[in-house]
């Protein structure tokens, strides 16, 4: 007897599409290597055991943090298309010919979104096993940490089938899946933590009795904060009966059913009903069927210097982008302003030291631009491939250096309001600051230049890259899907698995190669340039070494940025817009 409760013909489908591919193959593939590298670095070499349990877990943090980090930004990518795809490939009202249940569409697509992520999550089990030998670490602890990685996954998943729901662009869902993953695993966190200590600054609100035991509760809204206590619980429990990790299970528990409800509802109405309301709602209210398009003012100055001959920006690629796309509405100009620039006022008001006024600044608008610009970029010509619209660009007659310039400008533009507000922030916040640092620090005025030079350097310059790299997976890649899976698993291993991988083989154990280290390794990564550039000249460490990093992430970025345009150009020509 068939028991159609049981059944999801739509999962099948939708799993044994994704696992037949290739890039799932070489996906697993990568993620058992990078695994394996973790154990092999880390063995002991001769130290004594009982030190080495205690030096372990330290690596079980820092694997189960990386692993963490890995997930959450490849979720987005996998999850984002799951329902603006169907969308975009005109097959969403289909489902409902199939007779699915909205029960089997939700539990389907949530699965198969998530599904793939926690198998790649289980093939880097036998790494942990491994460390789990060398001891440190007990085994409910490690059921600990993989229990609030599969819920921050199936968590995130959720979120951005959410976000997926409420798109009609796979391009519109990455973006909303990605920043909202970020807000709900830690951004809520940061958000509520830099209020409060804003109102123990002025107001003296830890003298509050029980505000201790609110501040452990407050911890358990991120899984990195969860997965840290579990590893290390003994702060918590000296304060509260329940620790952060309990907390962080009933709250992405809570939010996962909120998501899931909601999902469940929405799915029930296919599109065609949905614009149906909406035209009776404008119909209502008096509206006209035709919605005039209002642009923001940023969006405006781009046209008009375009269009009256600007060099770069009258590109008619560039022009048709922030008229046609979502980066040049009113909505989006106005959030990815005003929110960053309210976190960045807040950060700055933590303290009074020049370098934590400009440091944490930053270093948030380097996470935000490298989260959100290549979800704009890496799409740019996969999207126009699954539109449809090759024979469009073909027709037009544009040169294909024209076309990837276009992209690629749109792709910049496309978070110009994120680094305004980070500029104005950095602009002003110095002024009103103190001195601060030990030894022998500058002058006032030699420290603000210094810091309006690093920020003016390695922001665009990090910006300017990381928008590359989108661009050049954008080139090879058919699909959305590939090209932002590309672009976030390239930038993450330059970003944060080199740096590890860098420490652990020239660790600063034996002195040999400090100078190397302490030079290169920061030139490399933007995030580690900053704070070296900021902090060295500040506290007047070794000014030549300082301005050695900066020259050379300069050089590095630069001529990386300029190579990987070169090449995607190169590519986009030999494969003539993929007309094979």
């Amino acid at each position: 007897m068939k028991r159609p409760f049981l059944e999801f013909p739509l999962l099948k489908r939708e799993l044994v599409g994704l696992l037949r591919t290739r890039r799932a193959f070489w996906l697993l593939f990568i993620a058992v290597a990078l695994s394996t590298l973790l154990p092999l670095l880390g063995w002991p070499q001769g130290q004594r055991a009982a030190w080495y349990a205690y030096e372990n877990t330290a690596v079980f943090m820092v694997f189960f943090m990386t692993q963490l980090s890995v997930a959450l930004l490849i979720i987005p990518a996998f999850t984002a298309g799951a329902i603006s795809g169907e969308r975009e490939q005109n097959t969403y009202d289909l489902l409902y010919t199939t007779l699915l249940s909205p029960w089997s569409i939700v539990f389907s697509k949530v699965l198969a979104a998530t599904g793939y992520v926690l198998l790649l999550l289980l093939a880097s089990a036998p790494s942990v096993c491994v460390l789990y030998l060398l001891g440190g670490l007990g085994l409910e602890t490690i059921l600990q940490c993989y229990l609030a990685t599969f819920l921050a996954v199936l968590h995130s998943g959720l979120i951005c089938l959410t976000a997926s729901m409420r798109s009609r662009r796979t391009s519109h869902a990455v973006v909303r899946g990605m920043v909202w993953v970020v807000f709900w695993n830690g951004g809520l966190l940061m958000l509520l933590g830099l209020v409060l200590v804003l109102l123990s600054e002025g107001l003296g609100l830890f003298r509050v009795s029980g505000i201790e035991e609110f501040l452990v509760f407050l911890l358990g809204l991120s899984p990195y904060s969860a997965i840290g206590f579990a590893i290390f619980p003994e702060m918590p429990t000296r304060m509260v009966a329940v620790s952060p990790f309990q907390v962080y299970l009933l709250y992405a528990g809570l939010l996962s059913l909120g998501h899931f409800l909601y999902l469940l509802r929405r799915v029930r109405v296919p599109d065609l009903v949905m614009s149906r309301r909406r035209e009776r709602r404008l119909a209502r209210k008096g509206a006209s069927g035709s919605k005039r398009i209002r642009r923001p003012l940023f969006s405006k100055l781009l046209l008009a210097l375009g269009e009256g001959g600007f060099p770069l920006l009258r590109s008619p690629m560039f022009l048709k982008e922030i008229r046609s796309e979502f980066f040049g509405r009113v909505w989006y100009q106005r959030l990815i302003f005003w929110v960053p620039l309210v976190i960045f006022i807040l950060l700055t008001l933590i303290d009074k030291d020049l370098d934590a006024k400009v440091l944490p600044v930053g270093e948030a608008a380097l996470a935000l631009l490298v989260l959100i610009a290549p979800g704009v970029a890496a799409s740019a010509i996969p999207r126009e491939i699954e539109h449809g619209n090759l024979d469009f660009l073909r027709g037009t007659l544009l040169p294909l250096r024209a076309i990837l310039r276009g992209k690629f400008l749109a792709g910049l533009a496309s978070v110009f309001g994120l680094l305004l507000a980070a500029g104005l922030v950095l602009l002003v916040s110095p002024h009103f600051s103190r001195a601060g640092g030990w030894g022998n620090p500058p002058p006032r005025h030699e420290a603000i230049l210094w810091c309006y030079l690093v920020s003016a350097l390695v922001l665009p310059l990090a910006l300017l890259f990381t928008v590359s790299v989108a661009c050049f997976f954008s080139v090879i890649c058919r699909r959305t899907l590939g090209a932002l899976l590309g672009s976030y698993l390239t930038l993450l291993g330059i970003f944060l698995l080199f740096p590890l991988v860098a420490t652990l083989l020239w660790g600063l154990r034996s002195g040999q190669g400090r100078s190397f280290f302490e030079i290169f390794l920061p030139a490399a990564n933007p995030f580690m340039a900053y704070g070296v550039c900021i902090e060295g000249f500040l506290h007047n460490r070794n000014v030549k070494d300082v301005e050695a990093v900066l020259g050379l992430f300069v050089f590095f970025h630069a001529a990386g940025s300029l190579a990987l345009l070169a090449l995607s150009n190169r590519l986009l020509e030999r494969l003539r817009l993929r007309d094979r």
